[in-house]
């Protein structure tokens, strides 16, 4: 009797049983973890634009700073991918999680000490450069867990690539509704 999730030719997977089986083998902690880990690069971009524009009075100001943390993560982002190619996940992610928190921190400081406009854009570019872009990782090791389980299939790995889109798209929905709740 094939296992819950698996495919046979008179037993077709349905969607549900390959999330159900994904999730079995990741386990909720990493499922959890991973998407609350998506949620400061989905916050931080529209963060930047409110709190620089609430600073300045400017949205100008505030759309600088938000696209500048938008690009500047954009470009240091393959970096970051090869550093966790070459040294692992975890001490990168773990460096940039600590340097990107500080460098926001730092863009709030400066922003309610009243700094000029080009100190906060720098220091969104600072921000942008150091946050982690957690759905790209968490994609990455979607294919190790399926192997690992000794039932690899490539019905496994599309059902994880599609939770990982919705996962993504989800985070970038809330993420910034959190930012806006009073």
């Amino acid at each position: 009797m094939p296992y819950p999730g698996t495919r046979t030719e008179s037993n077709p997977v349905s969607p549900i049983a390959s999330y159900r089986r994904l999730f079995a083998l990741a386990g909720p902690l990493y499922v959890v973890t991973a998407f609350l880990g998506r949620l400061p690069l989905a916050m931080s971009q529209m963060g930047a634009l409110l709190l620089v524009s609430s600073a300045t009075g400017s949205y100008a100001a505030g759309g600088l700073a938000a696209g500048t943390l938008a690009v500047a993560n954009a470009v240091c982002s393959p970096v970051a991918g090869a550093l966790a190619d070459r040294l692992g996940q975890r001490p990168v992610v773990l460096v940039q999680s600590v340097l990107g928190g500080l460098a926001l921190a730092m863009l709030v400081a400066l922003a309610t000490a009243g700094s000029s406009t080009t100190a906060l854009v720098a220091a969104a570019g600072v921000a942008g450069a150091l946050v982690p872009q957690i759905g790209p990782l968490a994609r990455v090791r979607w294919r190790p867990i399926t192997q690992d389980s000794g039932l690899h299939q490539p019905r496994l790995v599309e059902a994880a690539f599609s939770y990982e889109g919705a996962a993504d798209e989800a985070s970038f929905v809330l993420g910034p509704a959190l930012l806006c709740t009073d």
